[in-house]
């Protein structure tokens, strides 16, 4: 066979080289001749056809008889495949064999040994010679559990004499994958021990990477201590400080100001100069909303921190994640701070600072309006009866009032929880009780609140509307204006024809669910728009609240459960809500949390006096997140019932 050429080789069932892989499939079963003198990347390529056909992938162009003689002439090569490897591979010529395989072929070359049971011919010299080679690379075998296992105590060695070999153990144990990771099978013989002194070589390694180094710092899965812990947070400190010394970086930040002269509530302006997102409130505006209610609503209404279907627009989206930062290496066990959620963050921290030092300057103190909240506008407005909160007094060191109004919140959402379940608070029960709080657990007085999508069929639909991967929205006449198809759509006339033939497949598909139609005029549009906005709405927001919206999108909400679309949930708090307190207060979910609540109370919380303002802050916040959560969760209650 010609060496000169691509060869064969499958990648995945949905790769999008699949069809000129196959092309080169055909020739290579028209070019068979039994007997002909084949080299083992030629036998490698013929079990690499026949991955092909048995995921059922074939060229469109060929007959059902063309399918069916291909198939079984390509089961002859595979049957010539195993023949060679069986009867042709030895102890005495597998190195040089493996010498000549090609780089992209090792692969195939242990799958092909480790099915084939050949490895049990190598002893366990020859297999050492084979790791030593230049040609040698771990990862390949590592997929292939049975010889992974016969050779345990030879694959130990070579991971832990290769101290890079921890970062493809960090990698497959620690980092969070946008895909479902292949199996890597690691010996037996390779203990706790082995990979905490593999792990501690690679944090002293001079080529360590960063990325590495804080897959280490908050690992979970690989046993480490935590002295381990911290010697990887000292080595990501020095890299991340080497990086900025070493390079041009830019950077951007955020200002919060409060300005005598602005007429409009707020407004938002980019600083060129110092690449600064400026927020600015009008102060005439702040001065008409001092009641302590106007206070508590401006969190709201004001800095946004809930959004129009209350819920807490300072959560992680999914939906703000570029493609950039979806490749960059992080932990899974990890609270993803992307780009936004940090410029979120800072904004909202500078906000409630700038806000809490204007009220002071006014004599006013936003924890008199969350107590005034709390204490006597939520009892008189709703039948929960007895709900109450304790602040530390103003005097009180930030370190203290951090001790104070923890566990304040703590038994906040409580007392909520216990009317849910109650219809009252009982306060006794909740005094005899020392139960941990658990956001997950937490209910809300609702059946039907939040709606989150399900399933293969939805995935499918969010991806062709709204993905900016998808190959949809891109046309000759309108290039990459628009990035989605849902805005391809809205904006623009696009008629059937524009659509080429690789993206019509997928339109029709969308046809046929009556998600899109053709017109008379041979224009494409949107069939179902109630279905396309819920599906905006789930893929922008993450979850859609259900009692925020008019009857006929809740109708449709109702036909998406019957399909298997949508499932409710009737919690107090939605997942990524759920999922951001937790990254706050404890530990439970996230290695990098800030654990507000356990590292105060046990005393291990930093001594500097500006660490403590700012925990208290981001505690006051959350205090502020956590009651609108219980107040809007009453008034949905009251909506639900009366409709």
């Amino acid at each position: 066979m010609g060496k000169d050429r691509n060869r064969v080789k499958f990648y995945s069932k949905s790769d999008m080289a699949s069809g000129h892989q196959l092309k080169e499939a055909e020739k290579v079963l028209n070019a068979y001749k039994e007997g002909s003198n084949y080299s083992i990347n030629d036998f490698i390529e013929f079990y690499e056809i026949n991955v092909y056909f048995e995921n059922d992938l074939f060229l469109l162009s060929w007959s059902a008889n063309e399918k069916e003689n291909y198939t079984l002439k390509a089961l002859i090569l595979l049957e010539a495949t195993k023949q060679f490897w069986i009867n042709s591979i030895e102890n005495k010529n597998i190195l040089s064999l493996f010498e000549e395989v090609d780089y992209g072929f090792y692969d195939s070359f242990w799958a092909i040994t480790n099915k084939l049971n050949v490895y049990k011919k190598i002893d366990k010299q020859v297999f050492e010679e084979i790791t030593k080679s230049n040609r040698f690379s771990i990862r390949p075998l590592l997929k292939q559990q049975k010889i992974v296992n016969f050779f345990s105590q030879k694959v130990r060695n070579f991971l832990i004499n290769n101290t890079i070999s921890a970062e493809i153990l960090l990698s497959y144990y620690e980092e969070a994958k946008e895909r479902e990771k292949e199996i890597l099978y690691f010996p037996n013989s390779l203990n706790d021990l082995d990979k905490e002194n593999l792990i501690i070589a690679y944090i002293n390694y001079p080529e360590a990477n960063i990325n590495y180094i804080k897959l280490i710092e908050n690992s979970k899965t690989v046993k480490l201590s935590n002295k381990t812990k911290l010697l990887a947070k000292k080595k990501a400190k020095q890299l991340n400080d080497e990086a900025f010394k070493n390079s041009n970086v830019l950077s951007q930040g955020v200002g919060v100001s409060i300005s005598k002269d602005q007429k409009e509530p707020s407004n938002i302006f980019f600083d060129k100069d110092n690449r600064r997102l400026i927020y600015t409130y009008s102060e005439d505006y702040l001065n008409t909303t001092k009641s302590f209610i106007g206070i508590y609503k401006n969190f709201n209404h004001l800095f946004n921190f809930i959004n129009f279907q209350g819920c807490i627009d300072l959560v992680y989206k999914e939906s703000e994640v570029d493609t950039f930062e979806k490749i960059l290496m992080r932990s899974k066990n990890e609270y993803h701070i992307s780009f936004s959620f940090h410029r979120q963050s800072l904004t909202s921290h500078l906000q409630i600072i700038s806000y809490a030092k204007y009220l002071e300057s006014h004599n006013i103190y936003i924890e008199d309006s969350l107590n005034y909240v709390v204490n006597e506008y939520l009892n008189q407005i709703f039948p929960v009866n007895g709900l109450r909160i304790k602040f530390p007094t103003k005097e009180t060191s930030y370190e203290e009032k951090i001790r104070s109004l923890a566990p304040e919140l703590e038994f906040l959402i409580k007392q909520y929880q216990s009317y849910v379940e109650n219809n009252s608070i009982d306060f006794e029960l909740l005094e005899f009780s020392s139960e941990p709080l658990y956001y997950s657990k937490l209910k809300s007085k609702i059946e039907q609140k939040y709606v989150y999508g399900k399933g293969d069929d939805f995935l499918r639909l969010k991806y062709d509307f709204f993905s900016d991967q998808s190959s949809l929205f891109y046309t000759e006449k309108f290039k990459s204006k628009h990035k989605n198809l849902y805005e391809l759509l809205t904006k623009e006339n696009v008629l059937y024809s524009d659509f080429k033939g690789y993206q019509t497949p997928e339109i029709d598909y969308l046809i046929s669910k009556k998600m899109l139609s053709v017109n008379s005029d041979g224009y494409v549009k949107i069939y179902n728009k109630n279905l396309v906005h819920i599906i905006s709405v789930l893929h922008y927001q993450g979850v859609l609240n259900y009692w925020y919206y008019p009857e006929n999108i809740r109708s449709e909400v109702l036909l998406m459960k019957a399909n298997n679309l949508i499932v409710f949930d009737n919690s107090l708090f939605t997942e990524e809500e759920r999922r951001y307190f937790n990254y706050y207060l404890n530990k439970k979910e996230f290695t990098n949390g800030l654990d507000l609540r356990n590292k105060y109370l046990h005393g291990s919380n930093s001594k500097s006096v500006d660490e403590h303002e700012r925990d208290y802050y981001i505690l006051l916040k959350l205090l502020i997140l956590a009651i609108h959560k219980i107040n809007e969760d009453l008034k949905l209650e009251n909506t639900a019932n009366h409709i």
